[in-house]
């Protein structure tokens, strides 16, 4: 078991929780010790009798904190404090397989833009923007996990993108406007054309395009 973004358990035939064949959506995740003034957790412990059955699945958003803490036993040695209280978690968890190396190997190549200076690309070029860049990032891990992996590219006017070019289909998505990205995708199979603009904090791909990704 070990935490990076989200709790992270390890894969076995079964792909499921032992409590649960999809998700906690309530539990008892920890008692904390809380400094009334500053809010910070000063100990954590599990109080419910929960386990995993081994998965390859990522737990994220405020559940994975709670699970983390309580599974690494935490203690502050600077915040004691005599009153504690139970936390219930009632927010849904989601539960989401691990990205394939594919899409991480994707991921690392568009972080890798962050490294680049104004004039990489000649006169007048300017490094893309990291805003760019984490929208960039989140719209693949959004992506579903069957999907083919993309190409990233950088444009000298800031701007990144994601591009597939297969024998059956041409898409990008391009990420050159805050909260906003272009899409555009062709299936040369049979000539279905879709684009348009989508919103980035919307957390969700347009169907449309995902269909003529799946055409790949």
């Amino acid at each position: 078991m070990s935490f990076a973004g989200g709790l992270d358990l390890m894969s076995n035939s079964t792909g499921t929780f032992a409590q649960s064949e999809a998700a906690f959506t309530r539990f008892h995740a920890a008692t904390l010790g809380i400094n009334s003034a500053t809010g910070i957790v000063a100990s954590t412990r599990v109080t419910d009798d929960w386990y995993f059955r081994p998965a390859n699945y990522l737990v994220t958003g405020f559940t994975s904190v709670a699970l983390a803490l309580g599974a690494t036993g935490y203690q502050s040695d600077t915040l004691r404090n005599g009153s504690a209280a139970t936390l219930e978690v009632f927010a849904p968890v989601i539960v989401r397989s691990a990205l394939p190396a594919s899409f991480d190997e994707a991921i690392k190549e568009m972080k890798s833009f962050e490294m680049l200076q104004d004039g990489w690309d000649g006169a007048g070029s300017v490094k893309p923007s990291r805003g760019f860049i984490e929208a960039a990032t989140a719209f693949v891990e959004a992506l579903p996990l069957t999907a083919p992996t993309p190409e990233a590219s950088a444009s000298a006017d800031g701007a990144v993108s994601w591009f597939w070019d297969t024998d059956e289909i041409y898409a990008t998505a391009s990420f050159s406007s805050d909260g906003k990205y272009a899409y555009f995708a062709r299936n040369r199979v049979n000539g279905t054309k879709v684009g348009g603009v989508s919103e980035t904090y919307l957390g969700e791909i347009p169907q449309e395009f995902l269909e003529i990704l799946a055409a790949a």
